[in-house]
């Protein structure tokens, strides 16, 4: 486990690193405060909403909310509601006769092997 562990740290280590670079990069280019304006976008980016209630994961738990509701049914609803129609499938008897009808038809028409 816990090699595991130090190659996640290692890898967010790497990944901030990473952002940290690719800012300095961008300030140079621009007029931005490099590493100190990167350091409050990450800080204002984590801090808590005060206009906003429940923070950074709300959307994601309204979502989860509105799914716990939507799958109150049971399983038997569940496949009663992807149910095709009968309709939907070609029925064997169906088959038989086209194909029957499309055999003797072959068979009229095609040279037969032999006779000309």
């Amino acid at each position: 486990m816990a090699p595991v562990v130090l190659w996640i740290v290692v890898a967010l280590v790497v990944a901030a690193l990473v952002m940290l670079v690719a800012s300095l990069a961008g300030a140079a280019a621009s007029r931005s405060r490099g590493a100190g304006e990167f350091l409050t976008d990450v800080r204002s980016g984590l801090r808590r909403d005060r206009g906003r209630r429940g923070g950074l994961l709300a959307d994601a738990r309204k979502d989860l909310v509105e799914a716990a509701e939507a799958e109150t049914g049971s399983v038997d609803e569940l496949f009663s509601l992807g149910e095709p129609a009968e309709t939907d499938y070609v029925r064997p008897g169906e088959l038989v006769g086209t194909f029957g009808r499309a055999t003797s038809r072959a068979l009229r028409t095609a040279p037969r092997p032999g006779r000309r």
